[in-house]
C-alpha cells in the first residue's frame, strides 16, 4: 500500500482575490474537514512541520476563547483560510503566506504582505522559542526582584540601627535567602509560562523557518515592529501587526 506523502508548511506568493474577513474564535473557524485533515496527518510516521502543531494547538483550551480576524481568499486560484491576530488585507495585494495543504485548498499560519512588509501571524506566534523565554524572564526576574527589594526596605525601615548592628550577620543571610528563593521563583514561573505555549513556540519556530529567516528561534516580532514602525502606523503595529527585516 503506497504511503501518502508528509505534507509541510511551504510558502506560497500571489495576489488576493475574494477576500472575506470575520472575527471568530479558534473554535468557529475551521471546518470539521480541516480538523479530518489534521487527524490523519498527526498519524503519519516520522510526522514533522506545522501539521502537529495545528493539531495540538486545535485541543488546546487557552485558544478557544481568543479573538482573532478568520480570512478567506483565492490565491493562485486556490482558497487559503487563515485565523490570524488582525488582517489589513485587501482584494489586489500581493502577499506570501506560510500555509499547508488542506483537502480543499490551503491552511494558512501567517500572511505577509509585499508591497509594505506588514505581517499577520497565527495567534501567540509573534515570538520564536527563545525570544519569547528572554521576553518572559526579564519581566518576570524585575518584577519579583523589585517585589523583594520593597519587602528589604521595609523590614529594614522597621528594625532600629543597634538591631541591625546586633544581628547584622544573620540579617544577611536571611535577605540573602530570600533573594536566592525569590530569583529562582522567577525563572521558575518564566519556564512554565514557556512550557505553556510550548506548542505555540513550535508553530512560530515553523513559520519564521519557512519565510527563510536566520535563527527562527529568535525571531522577535513585536522588537523588530518598534524598530522598523512608520510615521503612519497605527498603535495596533507591533501588538496584532508585525515588521520583520534581517538588516
Amino acid at each position: 500500500m503506497a504511503t501518502k506523502p508528509e505534507k509541510r508548511a511551504v510558502l506560497l506568493r500571489g495576489h488576493v482575490t475574494g477576500l472575506t474577513k470575520r472575527r471568530a474564535s479558534y473554535e468557529t473557524v475551521f471546518t470539521e474537514a480541516d480538523k479530518r485533515n489534521m487527524e490523519r496527518t498527526v498519524l503519519v510516521a516520522a510526522l514533522a512541520g506545522l501539521n502537529d502543531i495545528a493539531l495540538n494547538l486545535s485541543n488546546s483550551a487557552q485558544f478557544t476563547d481568543t479573538l482573532a480576524d478568520f480570512v478567506t481568499f483565492d490565491l493562485n486560484g486556490e482558497e487559503v483560510r487563515a485565523w490570524i491576530w488582525l488582517s489589513v488585507l485587501e482584494n489586489g495585494d500581493e502577499v506570501e503566506v506560510v500555509a499547508e495543504r488542506a483537502e480543499s485548498g490551503w491552511i494558512g499560519y501567517a500572511i505577509k504582505r509585499c508591497e509594505d512588509g506588514v505581517l499577520s501571524v497565527h495567534p501567540h506566534c509573534e515570538r520564536g522559542s527563545r525570544a519569547f523565554l528572554k521576553f518572559f524572564l526579564k519581566r518576570s526576574v524585575v518584577f519579583w526582584s523589585a517585589c523583594a527589594l520593597a519587602m528589604t526596605i521595609l523590614i529594614l525601615t522597621s528594625l532600629s540601627h543597634d538591631t541591625l548592628l546586633e544581628r547584622k550577620t544573620l540579617i544577611i543571610q536571611v535577605f540573602a535567602t530570600v533573594w536566592c528563593v525569590t530569583e529562582a521563583t522567577a525563572i521558575f514561573i518564566a519556564f512554565r509560562i514557556c512550557r505553556k505555549f510550548k506548542r505555540q513556540l513550535q508553530m512560530a519556530n515553523k513559520i519564521f523557518e519557512t519565510f527563510g529567516w536566520k535563527n527562527p528561534p529568535d525571531v522577535d516580532l513585536p522588537k523588530a515592529s518598534k524598530r522598523l514602525r512608520q510615521p503612519e502606523d497605527t498603535w495596533r503595529m507591533g501588538k496584532l501587526i508585525f515588521r520583520y527585516s534581517e538588516s
